[in-house]
């Protein structure tokens, strides 16, 4: 960004947005204004001398010259325009008579014509043509589209839309929220087009398939794509996120596409996410106070009353929060079953 010559030392202050510059810039680095246009407004709305010079942190040279510059501007927005030297009737009579020329030549010209330039359109004409469908269309341009099987119909519009949703989306980032609402939009124009398909969530990073137990099996789960059903009962994995089949990948790859926890339509997806969330932030929690616990008591032996008290107390309320835990953990397995 371009800047101004200043040196003061104090910072300079943007009389629109209040943004701090070390030095005065001639458009404000924040809001964008050109700083002697904006002094130029303020300059014809009558504001003091003084008060605009300590505003805008201008030397008295440089007043002048903004002065003077605005004074030509004002001059050349408020002259008249120049007058061209043609009377204004004469003016308008050259184009009328240019058009009528025109016409008369293709009169002229029509009437030796054997077909005629223009004929009245009957109003059967004017009925709209009914829209083709996709299949239909494919059918003119390919000779063998009319017997293509169902399965490459539904796969052909399916790789349409995704392709179509790539072009028309983008994100600075991707993580699982992102890809669970990419997933849902490719979802919901799939079944639109009555086409099956399920959400999927899980993992193209690690392979689940190594962890013993769920909870760490959905604890790596970072990722959500569309399984896309073709008619004869093959699932393809959909990656929204590229637009793209995944069928013609390194198969180790694709095998972590075909692993994950699938979910019918979006309401279930969310009710997954919204359970997965409750019970990570309540046993973090139950950790948190577990782990001050033992630190907060650490010895072994004699105590004394109040501390017995105290130690009571919180272990009560750690163990309201582990049955708070299960609870949530309970309410999420239920999601995944």
């Amino acid at each position: 960004m371009k800047t101004a010559n200043d040196h003061s030392s104090s910072p300079w202050i943007c009389p629109k947005c209040g943004f701090q510059s070390p030095t005065r810039p001639l458009e404000c680095l924040k809001c964008g204004v050109v700083v002697e246009k904006l002094f130029r407004r303020e300059l014809f709305a009558g504001i003091d001398q003084s008060e605009l010079v300590a505003k805008y942190g201008l030397s008295a040279e440089e007043f002048n010259e903004w002065h003077s510059r605005a004074g030509h501007y004002d001059k050349a927005r408020r002259s008249p325009p120049a007058q061209t030297s043609a009377p204004r009737n004469l003016r308008l009579i050259i184009p009328t008579l240019i058009i009528c020329g025109l016409t008369i030549v293709v009169v002229v010209v029509g009437n030796y014509l054997p077909v005629p330039l223009w004929e009245p359109k009957s109003p059967q004409s004017e009925q709209p043509k009914p829209q083709e469908s996709d299949v239909s269309k494919a059918s003119k341009t390919d000779p063998k589209a009319e017997s293509l099987p169902p399965d490459t119909v539904a796969l052909r519009k399916a790789e349409e839309i995704a392709r179509k949703y790539y072009l028309t989306h983008s994100y600075s980032t991707v993580d699982l929220f992102v890809c669970v609402d990419m997933a849902i939009d490719v979802w919901n124009q799939l079944d639109t087009a009555g086409i099956k398909a399920t959400l999927r969530v899980g993992s193209i990073d690690t392979d689940l398939t190594v962890f013993k137990t769920k909870k760490e099996y959905v604890r790596h789960m970072n990722h959500a794509w569309v399984m896309f059903r073709l008619p004869m009962g093959l699932t393809i994995p959909i990656e929204t996120t590229t637009g793209s089949m995944v069928y013609d990948i390194d198969p180790k790859l694709l095998n972590r596409y075909l692993v994950g926890q699938d979910f019918e339509n979006p309401k279930r997806l969310k009710q997954f996410l919204e359970a997965r969330t409750k019970y990570y932030e309540v046993c973090s929690e139950a950790d948190i106070m577990w782990k001050e616990f033992r630190r907060k008591y650490p010895e072994k032996g004699k105590l004394s009353l109040e501390k017995t008290f105290d130690i009571v107390r919180d272990r009560a309320k750690y163990d309201q929060k582990e049955a708070d835990c299960n609870k949530a953990w309970d309410e999420f397995n239920y999601t995944i079953k």
